[in-house]
């Protein structure tokens, strides 16, 4: 099986760029840790949903 690069990056910023131009529509919109001006959220999805529903075991 080959393996084709798509990409040669070689910095941070050159990945960015990669990923900004990787969709035709514009879908993938890449975000830095630490951009103060495009924050990247994290959440606890486990605490959230747990008052959402509840936990069933052995699955």
């Amino acid at each position: 099986m080959e393996v084709k690069v798509l990409c040669d990056a070689e910095t941070i910023e050159a990945v960015v760029e990669n990923v900004s131009t990787s969709s035709r529509s514009g879908l993938n919109v890449p975000h830095m840790i630490g951009d103060l001006e495009k924050p990247v959220h994290l959440y606890d999805w486990k605490t959230f949903l747990a008052q959402l529903f509840i936990t069933l075991r052995n699955i």
